[in-house]
Formats: C-alpha cells, sequence, structure tokens
C-alpha cells in the first residue's frame, strides 16, 4: 500500500492504476494475489470494496477490477460486483473478466 502513495506523491495520481482481482470467496468479494499462476493463487484477508476505497484514498487514479468469477467464461460482466464497486470508487473504473462478444 506504501508504494501506492509514493508513486501518487512523486508523479501524480493520473499515473497511478491499481490492477486489483476480485473474486467470491466465504461469500463476499475478495482480492486475489499471485493469479498469474493457478497453483500460487492466494486468497487476501481484504475484501475488494474495502481495498477499492483505500487505493483511492492513498492515490490511485484508476482502478481495473478483474472479476475473476466471470473472467474467460463468456457470460458477461460481473455487474453485481461492478455496481457496487463503482458506488464507492471515486475514479474511473475499468471493467475486465466478463466480455465474449459485441452483443
Amino acid at each position: 500500500p506504501d508504494l501506492i502513495d509514493r508513486l501518487a506523491r512523486e508523479f501524480g495520481s493520473q499515473c497511478v492504476v491499481s490492477g486489483i482481482d476480485s473474486r467470491v470467496s466465504e461469500g463476499e468479494w475478495r482480492i486475489h494475489q499471485n493469479t498469474g499462476d493457478p497453483d500460487k493463487t492466494e486468497i487476501s484477508h481484504r475484501r475488494t470494496l474495502d481495498w477499492i476505497g483505500e487505493v483511492t484514498e492513498r492515490g490511485a487514479g484508476e482502478v481495473v477490477l478483474n472479476c475473476m468469477d466471470q473472467d474467460g467464461v463468456r457470460e458477461g460482466y460481473d455487474v453485481d460486483q461492478l455496481a457496487a464497486a463503482r458506488a464507492i470508487c471515486p475514479v474511473p473504473l475499468i471493467a475486465s473478466g466478463g466480455a465474449g462478444a459485441i452483443e
């Protein structure tokens, strides 16, 4: 988290983008780490919406929210999670995971 503070101070919030991998765990959206390798993926103690609030307070100028449960399945975006994130996110929010077709 301190890196976000330092980057925002040094370069400005417009240069800081926080990428967040999120998936339902224990009945709520939680941050997942090291998601590039399924054998190394870890569930964080952080809840997704809490983390979005923290990174934006620290100076992130954009948030990319990857809704992992929808990623790669071509069944549309996780509209509920994105709406909840949008409601508390004061900076641009980029949806990732779920788009599958132009229709």
